[in-house]
């Protein structure tokens, strides 16, 4: 069965232009019990490092997805592909982004709780 977790996806802009944001969807959804893609997900504004270097970026970049994530209860963790998006994304929403493998490695452990 699914973990007891709900977690919040972005799948990043190479899992959108691959078509594979539906096999990042299905792959949460098996391993945790409520999974939330944010409507207005979209480029976070990291561009590699260029988030880094221009913090704005991020900001423009993510504001109507950290909006949308504010109204969700409940969200345990944040899930991406690409760590300068899991890093941006945190910054931008406070919620910790980390990679969707993590979830998937408690999974396959039947870790309960967050590690």
């Amino acid at each position: 069965p699914p973990l007891p977790r709900k977690v919040a996806l972005h799948p990043t802009c190479s899992t959108q232009k691959f078509g594979q944001v539906d096999l990042m969807v299905a792959l949460a959804r098996h391993c945790a019990r409520e999974v939330v893609l944010p409507p207005e997900y979209g480029c976070c504004g990291m561009a590699g490092d260029r988030g880094l270097l221009h913090p704005g970026l991020t900001r423009s970049g993510t504001e109507r997805e950290a909006r949308a994530l504010r109204e969700e209860p409940d969200v345990s963790v944040g899930l991406s592909s690409s760590r300068t998006c899991e890093e941006g994304l945190s910054r931008a929403t406070g919620l910790e982004y980390t990679s969707i493998l993590r979830l998937v490695a408690d999974y396959v452990r039947g870790v309960k709780h967050l590690t």
